[in-house]
């Protein structure tokens, strides 16, 4: 009980330093003035708001004694502040995080000190009964725009877990309290009491009159509260409103049911953001678009001794995600898009990499929608970005972002970034997972760039590059795309008249991919430089899934157009044309998934095709013109499905069938 006292004293010492930082030198003349803009500002937000910029910092401290095993303290916080590009337009806003910053260091650095000495005594005391004193601060973003910015602190130990809110107007730089956002606080605990009710019995709480005796005797600069994106969320702390025991209690206060009691100039906010969630913490946002809010936990069981999480849950009020996990760290943050769709993106670091996992929120229904080795964009000195806005996320894979390209949050909820390519070099080096590449029109071969990768680096360059690869082949070498999820190759135009993309080497097929997942290719031609004797597919794809081409003319001397084999499978090709090619249209062999042709056209082959149809695969055509050859083996195949399809007037009846 001793040690919990200590902890709750030093939690509260360093509350109060942080707030006297932020608002001490305000002088009656400045608040008044600050209250006045935000009253003016009222009648009309008519500026774009803008989300900003804040970068995370991420400070541990360890303590032993001597050479023992036994750690006596271990002492983990995070700080946040504003990105140097933005100081200059937010000076007032800079100051203040700063200042918050220097203090909240201070405040940890001297509980570390502090336990230190205390620990060290409780250990020379009793070694074996000693345990080692932990604490955890994590400041967590959750609003930051043109308007206002608000932190979440989130202070824990073994024994106990406090919430404190700052918030500030981002103009001024000031910190805010409830009367600057709300028209009339007293309002707010009648608002809060039905809030929490709905969700626990009345009588668990410390009387009948709890709520409202709290907001009559806590003064308004001590209310934990932070301004969301959606509104206010209320935290009481453990003893609060309710004993210790029942933890920290949550309330949010939304600007759609209650638009009546907010100063307007607080409620206008981007039109997409993301959120850091306090983890293990209910957090209630409108999910569905009905404006009423659903409760998010995103939660996990933790080994002390390990000290990594072995499962993880995610619960929403109609649906819930478990499964087993392991990670050392687990950071959820809550997506919202321009287009209102929900997604949940968890960012942890493994036994071997940092990877991240994209959860689907849809209709209140939690789906994951995919795993990527991605994390976010280190800028050194333990220093990472906060993601803040689905259109501008600094992420990092495996290889980092030397460019600092920013991703965006796709319709899927995939994230991705945007390169242009307007050279054969620049379409290779772009190469990469979680990708677009945008090629300008015009004519890439690019032959000449893999030669002489080849010729001058050979093996060396393969090992320096993870998901490209050249190999050699008969006449040359050619590209190999592996190992590789979502990445997206289009022209500029999507005409592909307008875009071609060639190899010289016959016996070179124009990409091969080994092992990629989730690949689109659109508004392209593709093909060979030189015809004759050949070995070389313009497309090869093996053990891949999930294949959209749509918009491609696929042309010879290649000996397929589209080889598909080892388990290959979930292949969609949409208004393509393959033609020309030496042996036929497609290759599919050793298959496993879908494959569907719709409104394409496979002419002027010197062969049929093959499909080697497998228990666990399908082909089916739908809206397609064949040729010929194509005819002449595809109209007579039973392991098919056809639709609507148009076949030569001359074709090849096949005697004995194929």
């Amino acid at each position: 009980m001793d040690k919990l006292k200590r902890i709750i004293g030093i939690l509260l010492v360093l509350c109060f330093m942080i707030a006297f930082t932020s608002c001490g030198d305000d002088s009656p003349q400045e608040a008044t003035t600050n209250k006045t803009t935000t009253q003016n500002a009222e009648n009309e937000i008519s500026e774009e708001i803008t989300v900003l910029s804040l970068n995370k910092e991420y400070i541990s401290h360890y303590e032993w004694y001597e050479d023992y095993p036994e750690m006596l303290v271990r002492s983990e916080y995070t700080d946040v502040t504003l990105d140097k590009s933005m100081e200059k337009e937010y000076p007032n806003l800079t100051k203040a995080l700063t200042e918050t910053s220097l203090m909240r260091k201070k405040a940890m650095e001297e509980e570390k000190d502090n336990f230190t000495v205390t620990a060290t005594e409780e250990f020379l005391n009793d070694s074996e009964a000693f345990s080692t004193y932990v604490s955890t601060l994590d400041v967590l973003v959750r609003r930051a725009d043109s308007i206002a910015v608000s932190i979440l602190e989130d202070y824990a130990t073994e024994d106990s877990r406090h919430f404190n809110g700052l918030n500030y107007d981002t103009e001024s730089g000031k910190l805010l309290v409830l009367s600057d956002v709300l028209k009339d606080v007293s309002k707010i605990p009648e608002i809060v009491e039905k809030e929490i009710t709905s969700r626990m019995w009345q009588g668990d709480f410390d009387g009948e009159t709890a709520i409202p005796d709290y907001f009559k005797n806590t003064p308004e600069e001590d209310i934990t509260w932070v301004l969301d994106y959606n509104g206010i969320t209320f935290y009481f702390n453990p003893g609060a409103i309710a004993p210790t025991n029942f933890g920290i209690q949550i309330a949010t206060v939304t600007f759609a049911e209650y638009p009546e009691i907010f100063n307007k100039k607080y409620t206008a906010i981007p039109d997409a953001y993301v959120v850091s969630m306090p983890f293990d913490s209910a957090f209630f946002t409108d999910i569905t678009n009905d404006k009423k809010t659903e409760e998010l936990i995103v939660t996990g069981n933790y080994d002390n001794y390990k000290r990594n999480y072995y499962t993880l849950g995610i619960y929403l009020e109609n649906s819930d995600f478990e499964v087993d996990w392991f990670a050392y760290d687990i950071n959820p943050y809550y997506v919202k898009t321009k287009e209102g769709d929900s997604f949940l993106y968890i960012f942890s670091d493994g036994s071997e990499s940092m990877f991240l996992s994209v959860f689907g929120l849809k209709d209140g229904k939690i789906k994951q929608i995919c795993e990527t080795d991605m994390g976010l964009l280190y800028k050194g000195d333990n220093i990472f970005a906060v993601p803040t806005s689905p259109d501008k996320l600094l992420l990092s894979d495996k290889s980092g972002n030397p460019s600092g390209l920013f991703y965006s949050v796709e319709k899927s909820g995939i994230p991705m970034k945007t390169v242009y390519a307007s050279t054969s070099e620049q379409l290779i080096n772009a190469i990469a997972p979680n990708t677009n590449i945008i090629i300008k029109s015009g004519f890439y071969n690019l032959s000449y760039n893999i030669a002489n990768i080849w010729e001058t680096q050979g093996e060396s360059w393969n090992e320096l590059n993870e998901h490209v690869k050249v190999r050699e082949c008969y006449d040359g070498a050619e590209l190999v795309i592996t190992d590789l999820s979502y990445l997206s190759i289009r022209g500029e135009t999507g005409k592909p008249n307008d875009t071609e993309i060639v190899v010289a080497p016959r016996y070179a097929a124009v990409i091969n991919f080994e092992y990629c997942s989730n690949i689109d290719l659109s508004g392209i031609t593709m093909g060979h430089t030189e015809t004759g004797d050949c070995s070389g597919n313009v497309l090869n794809f093996s053990v891949c899934q999930n294949i959209n081409l749509n918009s491609m003319d696929l042309f010879g001397c290649g000996v397929y157009g589209i080889g598909a084999k080892d388990g290959t499978g979930d292949v969609y090709v949409k208004n393509t044309v393959i033609r020309d090619c030496s042996y036929g249209p497609i290759m599919i062999v050793d298959a496993n998934g879908t494959f569907e042709f719709t409104d394409c056209t496979m002419k002027d082959s010197d062969g049929f095709g093959y499909f080697e149809k497998t228990d666990n695969s399908s082909l089916s055509f739908r809206n397609c013109t064949f040729g010929y050859w194509e005819t002449s083996y595809f109209m007579f195949l039973e392991d098919i499905t056809t639709e609507n399809c148009t076949w030569s007037e001359e074709y090849i009846y096949p005697e004995y069938g194929y």
